[in-house]
């Protein structure tokens, strides 16, 4: 489907020539810009969903480039502590952010999947998401930081990435996930 965002106070391109479009428009195609361009948007746009972004800024997707989830809800907020998952995906989404990562290295012995629930949440929420299989590998016990209990055993590699960490999103023709292992 294409929307048309139109009437914006500015669109910031942030191509190589770092245009500055006041009172500019952009239309998307699916998953990719198609056009953008200053005043009224040419009458063949024909869009199945129009955004009027009158006195708004229009940027591109924010990249999140390193992230631990699981700090998150560490923070010393009771709200923040008992937020679902979803909703510190969905709060990534809603403040501009299309793309994110996590950087998991604790592995709670019996929970070795948590990283596929991130992947399910990701991918029900439309995220582009890129979660690192974190290489930690000496507990307390070793010297290192954390507990022992949630460190994987280092004499056995991490798993094969299982079968949801490599799907692609169906509506998508880009990889909107890609698992990687992180030092």
């Amino acid at each position: 489907m294409r929307t048309l965002i139109r009437d914006a106070r500015l669109v910031v391109t942030m191509d190589d020539a770092r245009r500055r479009i006041p009172g500019g428009y952009v239309v998307v195609d699916g998953e990719t810009i198609a056009e953008v361009g200053a005043g009224d948007p040419p009458a063949s746009i024909n869009a199945g969903r129009t955004i009027h972004a009158r006195g708004k800024v229009v940027l591109p997707g924010l990249v999140n480039t390193h992230h631990h989830l699981t700090q998150t809800l560490t923070r010393n907020v009771p709200r923040v502590q008992e937020a679902s998952l979803f909703t510190w995906l969905g709060e990534l989404l809603l403040t501009g952010c299309t793309t994110t990562t996590d950087h998991l290295y604790l592995f709670p012995r019996g929970e070795e999947r948590l990283i596929d629930v991130e992947i399910a949440a990701a991918r029900d929420l439309g995220i582009r998401f890129q979660p690192t299989r974190g290489s930690l590998s000496r507990g307390r016990s070793l010297g290192g930081l954390p507990p022992d209990d949630v460190v994987p055993n280092a004499a056995r590699p991490p798993r094969r990435p299982s079968p949801p960490a490599q799907a692609r999103h169906p509506r998508v023709p880009r990889r909107l996930m890609e698992r990687t292992v992180w030092p």
